[in-house]
């Protein structure tokens, strides 16, 4: 019979005590004081007391005391980018950007710290790479610079009521009513620009005739743009204060807006002049030539030739808004001030706002209509809430369905200061040449009645002529001939009159060559200037490296849009490669990495919830493997699972065999069962074999 185990079906027992259960596990009355001694002793021999540990152990109490070392940190410093640290008790550091040190951006090869939204934990990124994920459609990012591929807009030219423009860089425009071209105001048809308060102080426009209206209070009538004071009585006299026109001292006296009556005219930027304000002369009034004024406003890629102004940019398109006019997406762009392209809205005299030129400093800027009226309003005007009434001191006038009049009772004496009864004035009468006459009488006299005098004589025409002819000196170009005979005094001029067409004639222009050209017609008076043509712009544009170009267009071989799929053949790079999407498929047949450490779950820093590993895809063979860390158990764990690598959370793991070699358990204490090491024999151990704790496992 071949030899068999020995096999113990129901149980162990020594004597009256069980050793084995009916399952072959031992029992607890299985290790005695005897077993317990071994397995303490042995322990202690096993056990060696590391750094900044110590052990102590009691052989009579049957205990081991580990013990940690305090270690001899004198203090925590905070570094570059943090803020903190201390001497003693917790001591806490803070990231404290305010304290790194500064240092010069190199966009192509500096990183900068990000918070990855697919973890949200920290990690960096090189500028070069978060610039090319920010290019949009119609820009490149190359090494961390951005440029734009789009649009051949050359420059952005500022037109009447605008100022600003440019032809690189930001492109500002602003409305600048310095600028506009001076005409003479038509009360009944032109409109203003206001700032209607009812739409979010939008800009809108509004007819002067409809602004006059709406001003036009107690006292006043408003037609065609007009104000006028209807009134009835017998005011002595009507003087127009700021701001108005007209008057009088009789009958219906007019007040009237007073515009500029200058007369428009084509502007001829190579020779005409502007009114300016000379800042270095006590803001004393001046005059400068277009031509100067355009050459000294030209800045950074503008130049101006007898008053034009042009220039070069890269721009994609100009729109024009409300009020203004123009625009275009290529070649020089010019926006200016259309009145016609602004919302008509209904005048609140009390709450909107209209623009106008700030004489203090120029400048375009708003103001309430309620405040115009208030500065415009002279004497016997008054202004509330933008409507003008009349001054009525209520003794002697008053309003009548909006007319001025003078109340039944009349006019005092002391009120008069115009005309009066001459029955009422203390002197009624008046002495000429030695007789008395009653005013508004008549008197007839002649020089016969008159004595002459020895310095003022009477006028005679011989006298007149001779007086002039004796007052008028020849100046340069002027000649003067008065004969006495005939009583005429002839002024002539010596000097050719200069014609526009001689003016003309007397000017040229040189095309010096280069790109573009320009020609003047001096039966016209006009310069024409023709810009670059594509092909001249072009030829002062080559390739570079990786770059073509064709027709004008830059390319790099493919679309680099950030919805592109972008390949390269190698990729080498000298920084840190931060990826912030949410996968990242590695197709590669072989891969290496360097770091001898790699961290899962980077960034966590509050309470896990995830269990963490790896996942091992095995197609269709089965279930996938997972070795990692089981988060919900607090234990490693090998094993099969159909969750995959995009899987969150607490995972569905199903335990898997394992197969190695030799299998070494460090544990601290024999408590709780955990053996310390396990091994496998055919024979038991010996007494120099093993440790305590050990677990040996005998078979045939």
């Amino acid at each position: 019979m071949a030899a068999q185990n020995f096999r113990i079906k129901n149980g162990l027992s020594v004597g009256t005590t069980e050793v084995i259960d009916s399952s072959g596990d031992l029992t607890a009355a299985a290790f005695g004081t005897a077993a317990k001694e071994a397995i303490d002793d042995q322990v202690n021999t096993v056990l060696t007391a590391g750094s900044n540990i110590s052990l102590t152990y009691d052989d009579a109490a049957g205990t081991l005391t580990v013990a940690g070392q305090a270690g001899d940190i004198t203090g925590v410093t905070a570094g570059d980018g943090l803020s903190g640290g201390g001497t003693s008790g917790g001591v806490s550091l803070a990231l404290d950007l305010n304290e790194l040190t500064a240092a010069s951006v190199d966009v192509a090869a500096d990183s900068i710290a990000i918070v990855d939204g697919g973890d949200n934990s920290s990690k960096k990124e090189s500028i070069a790479d978060l610039a090319t994920a920010m290019a949009g459609t119609g820009i490149t990012a190359t090494n961390g610079v951005f440029s734009a591929t789009q649009g051949d807009i050359t420059a952005v030219t500022a037109g009447n009521g605008i100022s600003g423009g440019g032809a690189s860089g930001d492109v500002s425009v602003a409305l600048d009513l310095s600028e506009l071209t001076e005409v003479t105001i038509d009360n009944a048809n032109d409109s203003m620009v206001l700032i209607d308060a009812s739409d979010s102080s939008s800009s809108k426009k509004e007819t002067v005739a409809d602004f006059v209206s709406a001003m036009a209070g107690s006292g006043l009538n408003a037609a065609s743009g007009v104000l006028s004071i209807s009134e009835t009585g017998d005011i002595s006299a009507v003087t127009a204060g700021d701001g108005l026109s007209g008057g009088g001292t009789s009958g219906a006296v007019t007040l009237a807006l007073d515009h500029n009556e200058l007369t428009a005219a084509a502007v001829d930027v190579a020779n005409d002049s502007i009114s300016i304000i000379d800042a270095s002369d006590s803001n004393a009034t001046r005059k400068e030539s277009i031509a100067d004024l355009a050459t000294a406003m030209a800045g950074t890629n503008i130049t101006a030739t007898n008053g034009v102004l042009s220039t070069t940019a890269d721009l994609t398109g100009v729109t024009a808004g409300d009020g203004l006019s123009g625009g275009g997406t290529s070649g020089a762009v010019s926006l200016a001030l259309d009145l016609n392209e602004l919302t008509g809205a209904t005048l609140a005299v009390a709450d909107d706002s209209i623009p106008f030129i700030d004489a203090s400093d120029n400048s375009s800027k708003k103001e309430s209509v309620a405040d115009i009226v208030t500065a415009v309003a002279g004497d016997g005007l008054a202004a509330s809430s933008g409507v003008l009434a009349v001054g009525v001191d209520g003794s002697s006038l008053e309003i009548s369905s909006d007319a001025l009049q003078v109340k039944a009772s009349g006019v005092t004496n002391t009120m008069l200061a115009g005309s009066i009864a001459n029955a009422k004035l203390a002197n009624s009468t008046i002495t000429i040449a030695g007789s008395s006459t009653a005013l508004g009488g008549t008197v007839l006299a002649d020089t016969d009645a008159l004595s002459e005098g020895s310095s003022n004589l009477y006028h005679t025409s011989e006298r007149v002529d001779d007086r002039v002819n004796a007052l008028i000196t020849e100046g340069t170009g002027i000649t003067a001939t008065y004969d006495d005979a005939a009583g005429t005094l002839t002024l002539a001029t010596t000097i050719t009159q200069y014609t526009e067409a001689l003016v003309r004639g007397d000017v040229s222009v040189t095309d010096a060559g280069g790109d573009g050209s320009l020609a003047y017609n001096n039966s016209t008076g006009v310069f024409t200037y023709t810009g670059p043509s594509a092909a001249e712009v072009r030829a002062h544009i080559t390739a570079g490296t990786g770059v073509g170009i064709s027709s004008g267009e830059v390319s790099i071989g493919q679309a680099v849009a950030t919805s592109s799929n972008v390949q390269f053949a190698n990729l080498t790079l000298s920084g840190d490669l931060t990826v912030n999407g949410s996968t990242v498929t590695n197709s590669a047949t072989n891969t290496t990495i360097e770091d001898a450490l790699i961290e899962l779950g980077s960034g966590n820093s509050g309470s896990n919830s995830n269990d963490l590993g790896l996942i091992l895809e095995r197609g269709s063979t089965g279930n996938n493997g997972f070795m990692g860390w089981d988060e919900s158990a607090d234990s490693f764990i090998l094993g099969t699972t159909t969750d995959t690598g995009s899987s969150t959370g607490d995972l569905t793991i199903t335990v898997a065999p394992l197969s190695v070699g030799a299998v070494t358990i460090t544990n601290a204490s024999n408590s709780g069962g955990t053996a310390r090491n396990v091994y496998q024999s055919t024979s038991a151990p010996g007494g120099s074999d093993g440790a305590v704790g050990d677990l040996w496992i005998l078979y045939s």
